[in-house]
Formats: structure tokens, sequence, C-alpha cells
């Protein structure tokens, strides 16, 4: 049995049973190395690098072993940079497409010009992509986390993109796929849902103390776990993902202030130069 694969279009979703019809409960990317634990007619369950498990259809994978993966992270590469990008079967803007991209893709780097470069994909198709929409990997200064200001500007490059059970990229997110999606872009790992995220960082015992970039946690009054996760802007003030990405607060003062929520609040997390201890 193939024990790895690569998935092979811009998003695979992941379900909770072998069926579409099954609840959908996380997202994978393009590239995404995913590791096979078992398989059901033509579904594999999956094991996602952030741990997270599922089912995902067969037909979304490259499917191969141990060196398959290996060789694909040694080649050079480069990551899509802006939300939603295409791979183009030409180097012109109105050929027709070979497929989409969203952004923190990394695609195999095959050629280099001025305003295109050709790709390929973990299936193999090759086609070309518009400088303006991604950076070299290897050019890219890695960084054990980026600031508090990056990742709130990170944040708010989704605002208004539409809600999605399960969803983790700009093509619909969920509370916890938006925070998620938006440290990862910033060098941070964080679990997939928000009761594993509330397990991070270190706790902001008073809510005067919050920083920016905090995660913020809310629980539904009929809930026995956490709900809700939003990423604290300053004053109050939070960004999240609540039928579509927006910002509220919890001064009643404010102009976007949820009641509801406010009196959901259960606490704080600093991620951002406070992964370990407590402040």
């Amino acid at each position: 049995m193939n024990s790895w694969g690569l998935v092979r279009v811009s998003v695979a979703d992941i379900h909770r049973e072998p069926d579409h019809k099954s609840e959908q409960v996380t997202q994978a990317i393009m590239g995404m190395a995913l590791e096979i634990l078992d398989q059901r007619q033509n579904w594999r369950y999956v094991r996602l690098p952030d741990g997270y498990l599922g089912w995902v259809s067969e037909s979304l994978l490259q499917l191969g072993d141990e060196k398959l993966v290996q060789r694909w992270r040694a080649s050079p590469k480069v990551m899509v940079t802006s939300q939603v990008a295409l791979v183009l079967s030409r180097r012109q803007s109105a050929s027709i497409p070979v497929s989409d991209a969203v952004i923190g893709t990394e695609l195999l780097r095959l050629e280099t010009g001025r305003r295109w470069h050709r790709v390929a994909l973990p299936d193999g198709r090759q086609g070309w992509i518009a400088h303006k929409d991604i950076a070299d990997v290897g050019n890219l200064i890695h960084i054990e986390g980026g600031s508090a200001e990056q990742i709130l500007k990170t944040a708010h490059s989704f605002m208004g993109l539409p809600y999605l059970w399960g969803g983790t990229t700009p093509k619909g997110f969920d509370c916890s796929g938006f925070v998620q999606t938006v440290f990862r872009l910033n060098g941070f790992s964080l679990p997939r849902d928000a009761s594993q995220q509330f397990t991070q960082g270190r706790e902001v015992f008073h809510r005067q103390q919050l920083r920016p970039a905090d995660l913020v946690f809310f629980k539904s009054p009929d809930a026995d776990r956490i709900t809700h996760v939003a990423i604290h802007i300053q004053k109050g003030k939070f960004i999240h993902c609540s039928a579509y990405i927006r910002t509220n607060s919890l001064e009643q003062s404010a102009e976007d202030y949820d009641a509801s929520l406010e009196a959901q609040y259960v606490g704080a997390k600093r991620v951002v130069g406070g992964l370990t201890g407590q402040c």
C-alpha cells in the first residue's frame, strides 16, 4: 500500500467519514504531504502535518512512498503569496489554466523568468505562474515566528472572506482555520481546533493585559469546551471569522461591540514571544 500522498489539487477537503456527504473537518493544500494510515475503497485515511486525521478521496492525491515525499521536499520551489493564483498553460494571462493555487502553496520551480515562472505540480503537470504571485522559497528568510504587526497585516488581508465549516484557505475559513493559517503564514505552527489552540502559548490573566496578536477564546453557554477563537488587535478589538472575516470588540463603548461574545469570553493566550510559561 502507498504510505504517503501529496495533495494534487489546490484544496483537498478532509472528511470525518469516507463519504463526500460526511462532515468536512479540515482541508489540505496542494503539495502538502499526507501520511496514509488506512484505506477503504477509493478513500484514504490520512494524518495531516498538524496531526489532524480524516478521510480524503484518493483522486485528490499523488500516491507514493516516503521517497516521493523526500524528493518533493528536497526540490527547489516557489511559494504562492497571492490569496489565489493561477498556474496557466502558457505565458499569457488569458491562456487556459492548469490549476489554481492558494496562498502558502509550494510548487516545484523549473524555470525562472522576469514575468513568468515555469512550475510543476505534485502530479507532474506543468504550467506558468506570474512573478507577482510568488516568492522563491530559497530566498525567503526563515523566521521562527513573525511579528505581531505582520500577523495582523496578514489577518486583515483576508477581511470579508466567507466562513466555511472546516475551511483553512481563502476559499473559506472557519474560526480556528483562519487563526491557524494566519499564524502558519508567519512562521508559527498551531494546532487545528480552537480548543487545541487554547493549550498553546502563555496565559494572559487579565483583559487589560492583552497585546496585539494575542489569541482570545470564547465558549458557548451550552458547550463543554472552547468553541471560538479570534486574534486581538488592540484595546479589546479583535479580528475573527464569524459568517465572514471581520472585526468586533469586547469594549461596550466601541461601535463594533459584540455583547454575546463578551459574555462568552473565557481567556487569552500569547503565542508571539510566549510559547512557554506564563505572563
